[in-house]
C-alpha cells in the first residue's frame, strides 16, 4: 500500500515555472513550498484547453487533466484509470494536510 503510483507519476512531471508559481501564489496563498515533490501545475492555457472548472485549478491539476482524458477515453468505467485516480486523490490529500499544517502554524 505504498505510494508507488504517485511517485511514478510525480517523478515524470516537470518543475513549476515562474508563471505557474505566480499563478499558484494568487490561486492558493497558503502554498509556500514550490520545491516540494508536487505534480507540475499546468499553465492557465492548458487548464482552459482541458476545460477544468476554476475550483479544480490547484496544484493537483497536472494529475487531473490526464485523469479526465482517461475517463473520457474509457467512458468513465470505474475500474479504468485507477492509477491516475489514486495519484490524484493522494495529491489532494497531501495538499489538504499541507493546508492544515500551515493553518496550525499561523495560530
Amino acid at each position: 500500500m505504498g505510494g508507488g503510483h504517485y511517485e511514478a507519476i510525480s517523478s515524470a512531471v516537470r518543475p513549476l515555472s515562474t508563471e505557474n508559481e505566480v499563478f499558484l501564489t494568487l490561486l492558493c496563498p497558503l502554498h509556500v513550498d514550490a520545491d516540494a515533490a508536487a505534480p507540475r501545475v499546468p499553465t492557465r492555457q492548458e487548464m482552459v484547453d482541458a476545460k477544468l472548472p476554476l475550483h479544480y485549478r490547484d496544484t493537483c491539476a497536472g494529475l487531473l487533466i490526464p485523469l479526465n482524458e482517461c475517463r473520457r477515453a474509457t467512458f468513465f468505467l470505474p475500474w479504468k484509470c485507477q492509477d491516475l485516480r489514486h495519484a490524484y486523490e493522494k495529491c489532494q490529500y497531501e495538499e489538504w494536510k499541507t493546508r492544515v499544517e500551515l493553518l496550525k502554524n499561523q495560530d
